[in-house]
């Protein structure tokens, strides 16, 4: 017997404008794009329906709608036959993302084929015990998606790569390179994004780009002006204190942290306390610096940045692949 739900409506104030990334799992590669081609986003974790979570929600705390959708038959047969463990707060909070707090005039995208797919989302969420999409026990939620697009990463400038692994949750609403994605959501195609790219003036297009862009644009500074070597450190993810890693080009050690954030910020302890004569340390902030710095530390902030990209030579060429695929 075929039995379909109807999901909850978005909760409390609806604000419009907000862009989400979808990663669809735990389904084969394929899977995002057929349920695409079919009009559908959606999510699986676990055999709940959109129903059962609208009654989770209505429970006072968390540890009682855990144990509440852990508690459904669906939900422990996938625990008794399929090797489940009770569900995740973090499971919860993703599926409470994905059925409550995206509005009906939100962008979705999601990332397959190397391409960049947006539509708007719907504002029911549905689920069906005999959907094609379901993978076993494992009911597929989804949204009906409208006004879909589609923009080839070979054909963006580099900077759009970094949006499918925004965020770490499978449900993320991007907010840092929201410009990026809003960006995409008003173009028609590669070229009218390229278009508009180009004709910003440098300092909003600085302000679009994620942190992530921005770190990157600090290690190109870096590897042009000092000859840097990252000595096998992915950026953002080296050490705790430090975005960057490296040497410079004569074989002196560089450590350097990156801040994106448009207003003040001050240089965190825990940096100010590794500076030692050992290395030359790096403060890239966005906006102003609000201190001065510890001895050893040089602040570069953004308005550096931008007068390098504009009148040096090298960082004029740099410019040009910054706005070009």
């Amino acid at each position: 017997m075929k039995q379909t739900c109807r999901g909850t409506q978005p909760m409390g104030i609806e604000i419009t404008d907000k862009y989400w990334r979808i990663r669809m799992q735990p389904g084969d590669e394929n899977d995002a794009g057929e349920a695409w081609a079919q009009n559908k986003v959606g999510i699986w974790y676990g055999g709940w329906t959109s129903e059962n979570l609208a009654k989770a929600l209505r429970l006072p705390d968390k540890k009682r709608r855990l144990a509440y959708l852990d508690n459904l038959p669906r939900q422990k047969r996938l625990r008794d036959e399929e090797g489940w463990d009770n569900l995740s707060p973090a499971f919860l909070d993703t599926a409470i993302r994905f059925c409550t707090q995206i509005g009906q005039s939100d962008w979705v995208f999601v990332c397959f084929d190397d391409a960049l797919h947006l539509a708007r989302a719907g504002r029911r969420v549905h689920c069906s015990e005999d959907s094609d999409f379901n993978r076993g026990l494992n009911l597929f939620k989804f949204r009906v998606i409208k006004q879909k697009k589609r923009f080839r990463l070979t054909l963006l400038p580099d900077c759009f790569r970094l949006l499918p692994s925004a965020g770490r949750s499978n449900v993320h609403e991007v907010l840092q390179s929201r410009g990026l994605v809003k960006l995409l959501a008003e173009s028609k195609d590669e070229q009218e994004v390229i278009l508009a790219l180009n004709s910003m003036p440098l300092a909003q297009m600085l302000d679009v780009m994620g942190p992530n862009s921005w770190e990157s644009l600090c290690e190109a500074y870096l590897i042009v002006t000092r000859g840097f070597l990252p000595t096998g450190l992915s950026i953002g993810k080296t050490l705790a204190t430090f975005d960057i890693v490296g040497r410079a080009e004569g074989g002196r050690k560089i450590l350097a942290q990156c801040k994106k954030d448009p207003t003040g910020v001050h240089i965190s302890h825990e940096f100010k306390s590794a500076v030692d004569r050992s290395a030359d340390f790096y403060f890239f902030t966005y906006g102003r610096c609000l201190e001065s710095p510890p001895p050893g530390v040089t602040v570069i902030q953004r308005t550096h940045i931008q007068d390098w990209l504009e009148q040096d030579a090298k960082g004029k060429q740099y410019l040009t692949f910054l706005r070009e695929p």
